[in-house]
C-alpha cells in the first residue's frame, strides 16, 4: 500500500506541529478581517413584521372590496339589462325575503340555544328546499314558463320564511311557558 508523502511527513513530524501555538496577534488579525456582525434590535424586527401584516391585511381588504364591487356591478348590470317586469319583481322579492329569512333564522338559532335538534332540523329542511330551488333556477334558465317559475321561486322564499316564523313562535311560546312554570314554583 502506497502512502502519500505529505501524510507520511505529518506523521513523522507531528510533535513539532503540536509544540507551537499561533501568536495572539495572528488571531487578532483574523478577527479584524471577519465581517462585522450586525445586531438588529427586536423593535426593528417587530416594526417590520407589523408592516408586513398591514400590507397583507390591506391587500385582503382591498380584494374583498373589489370582489364586492364586481358583484354589485354584475347585479346592477343584470337589473339594467332589458329585464322583464317579472324578473325585476323577482329580484326585489328575493332580496327582501333573503334578508327576512336570515334575520328570522338568526333569531330562531338564538332562541334554540343549545338545542342541536332544532338546528339540525332547520338545516336539513332548508337543504331539501334548496335542492328544489336549484331545479327552479334551471327551469328559469331554460326559459320554460318563466312567469310560473318566477312565482314558484318567490313562493319558495315565502315558505322558508313562514317555516322559520312558525318555529320562532313555538320557541317563544315554550320559553314563556317555562318562564311561567318557574314563577309558579318559586
Amino acid at each position: 500500500m502506497k502512502t502519500d508523502q505529505l501524510e507520511e511527513f505529518v506523521r513523522n513530524h507531528r510533535r513539532e506541529f503540536d509544540e507551537f501555538d499561533p501568536t495572539p496577534e495572528l488571531w487578532d488579525n483574523i478577527e479584524q478581517q471577519l465581517p462585522v456582525r450586525k445586531i438588529i434590535p427586536w423593535k426593528t424586527n417587530l416594526g417590520r413584521a407589523a408592516a408586513i401584516l398591514i400590507i397583507f391585511a390591506s391587500g385582503y381588504v382591498f380584494s374583498l372590496y373589489v370582489t364586492g364591487r364586481q358583484h354589485e356591478k354584475s347585479t346592477a348590470e343584470m337589473a339594467n339589462t332589458t329585464m322583464s317586469p317579472e324578473m325585476s319583481t323577482f329580484f326585489e322579492a328575493r332580496a327582501y325575503y333573503s334578508g327576512m329569512i336570515s334575520s328570522r333564522k338568526d333569531e330562531v338559532l338564538r332562541l334554540a340555544g343549545n338545542n342541536n335538534d332544532i338546528k339540525k332540523i332547520i338545516e336539513e329542511e332548508f337543504a331539501l328546499m334548496d335542492e328544489d330551488y336549484k331545479q327552479l333556477e334551471k327551469d328559469l334558465a331554460d326559459q320554460v314558463a318563466a312567469d310560473e317559475v318566477i312565482e314558484a321561486m318567490i313562493q319558495h322564499h315565502r315558505i322558508k320564511l313562514e317555516l322559520l316564523e312558525d318555529i320562532l313562535h313555538q320557541l317563544q311560546t315554550s320559553a314563556s311557558a317555562e318562564e311561567k312554570e318557574v314563577h309558579y314554583v318559586l
